[in-house]
């Protein structure tokens, strides 16, 4: 050094050029969703469901179901761009019901109960799911009749939408 000072370089400039050049790509910060269960809760036929946890970045959601006697969980779906109900190319691996781990089912649900679906790691990665429309489907199956409850994770255009 030859004893000036010398003045100290700002890191801004490099950093607003990096976040400028990640959104003309495209790149999006996660989707995320935590509550309690009661701020949203859908009901059909005696079915509420509610998603009170979900992150677009890992690979489980958390829902609040309560189900009339006699309903079985059969299986869970991630479903992208308004798929078939209960079809989509994500099934769940394995559930969690107030605590208690299922590998396979079907699981009685009748009642109240905390329910963690977990799906494969690269569910969300491998659809571009930060710019479709995206849902969960749980399939049950209410006193001897299967049927499908859609929730929307995400809008047509990637954000939130787990209140619609």
């Amino acid at each position: 050094m030859d004893g000036k000072l010398c003045p100290r370089r700002s890191s801004r400039p490099g950093a607003v050029l990096l976040l400028a050049a990640l959104a003309a790509a495209g790149c999006r910060m996660p989707v995320f969703v935590m509550r309690a269960p009661g701020a949203a809760a859908r009901c059909e036929g005696g079915v509420c469901t509610e998603v009170v946890y979900f992150q677009s970045h890992v690979q489980h959601i958390g829902m609040w179901i309560e189900a009339p006697p006699a309903t079985r969980l059969l299986n869970a779906r991630v479903t992208a761009d308004q798929g078939p109900a209960c079809q989509g190319a994500f099934p769940v691996e394995w559930v969690t019901v107030d605590d208690t781990v299922y590998r396979t089912g079907p699981v009685d649900i009748s009642g109240p109960h905390g329910v963690v679906l977990v799906f494969p790691m690269n569910t969300w990665w491998n659809h571009s799911g930060y710019w479709r429309a995206m849902f969960v489907d749980v399939q049950l199956e209410v006193a001897g009749t299967t049927r499908c409850v859609r929730t929307r994770l995400t809008g047509d255009d990637g954000k939130t939408a787990v209140d619609l």
